[in-house]
């Protein structure tokens, strides 16, 4: 237990990766542009974090980082209009008078922004795992994401746990602001990316 190549040793070492792994991914999404290709990366890290796979942990997330930036950039721009698009709606939706009107009305609202949390979250992963066109990502983590609804689901409240938390759990802001900012982020991709590598794996070359 306690040797060097031992559980307790190999849990403190993938512990200390997340570590590293969530500040990293913190500051490259700093310039907000850069959010998708951050998200990308972190995917991209913990999928192979997750069957043992992951190499230099620094290296292999700027790796990722660069050679996604193009695509997951253009995604994540597409993403961010959508979102405010969305916030603009539901702003618009509180001068509706009618009752039964304003609740059909944020009922579709809330439809609209959970499509958009499938995509943001799916389409960074897919990027990280498939070569394709930004529209066909964009499809196939639409399509992948209600094929999978109890994971899909599953994912995104992982995903969103931070921001819960710091709006739930109020009293312990000092407490959860630290585990956020030392591995939250990259603790949740890691266990989104468990269900991943077993989501994705129906759709890899030659497993069909």
């Amino acid at each position: 237990m306690f040797c060097i190549d031992g559980k307790l040793f190999a849990a403190i070492s993938k512990f200390g990766d997340l570590v590293i792994l969530n500040i990293l991914f913190i500051v490259c999404c700093i310039p907000i542009v850069t959010i998708g290709a951050s998200i990308t990366a972190l995917y991209g890290v913990t999928k192979k974090m997750a069957v043992d796979k992951e190499g230099y942990i620094v290296a292999e997330f700027f790796r990722q980082w660069k050679n996604n930036f193009g695509q997951a950039t253009a995604m994540w721009l597409l993403l961010l209009l959508a979102i405010g698009v969305l916030s603009a709606d539901l702003y618009a939706g509180t001068f509706i008078s009618n009752n039964i009107l304003q609740i059909l009305y944020e009922a579709f609202i809330l439809l609209a922004v959970i499509i958009v949390l499938f995509l943001l979250i799916y389409t960074m992963a897919l990027q990280s795992t498939f070569e394709n066109k930004i529209k066909n990502t964009f499809k196939n983590a639409l399509l992948i994401s209600i094929a999978h609804l109890p994971w899909s689901a599953l994912i995104v409240f992982i995903a969103l746990s931070p921001f819960f938390s710091l709006v739930c759990l109020r009293q312990y802001f000092s407490l959860e602001l630290l585990l956020i900012l030392l591995v939250w982020f990259s603790g949740g991709a890691y266990l989104n990316s468990i269900i991943f590598n077993k989501i994705f794996q129906k759709y890899m070359p030659g497993k069909n």
